[in-house]
């Protein structure tokens, strides 16, 4: 019989269903927009954090968002409103992620 292994993605969801990782890999996720501007790769990260903390209903809940927002950042690419961000951040915890975003509020509004 053929042992089956597991794929990349299982074993991210597996990682990011816990609430610290999520916050780390929020934080490089976040940091490394800051850094290059490389939207789809900040976008991702996030997508991959709604799908292992319960998907877009769930975090919506826990965030106190309406849930068509959400969906129109992980659907659309939507990089606005900011509010949405900081809910879902804040909804995570971690201080770091609620300081990055105030750097990336402060750099897209001087685009």
């Amino acid at each position: 019989m053929m042992e089956r292994f597991r794929t990349w993605h299982e074993i991210l969801m597996e990682r990011l269903s816990d609430p610290e990782d999520a916050i780390g890999y929020l934080e490089v996720s976040l940091e490394e927009y800051l850094d290059d501007r490389d939207k789809a790769f900040f976008l991702k990260g996030i997508k991959n954090v709604i799908e292992a903390q319960g998907g877009i209903l769930s975090v919506s809940e826990h965030a106190g968002i309406d849930p068509r927002f959400l969906s129109d950042i992980v659907n659309n690419g939507s990089m606005r409103p900011f509010h949405i961000f900081r809910s879902i951040f804040t909804s995570f915890g971690g201080t770091s992620l609620i300081n990055l975003l105030t750097r990336l509020e402060r750099l897209m509004m001087e685009v």
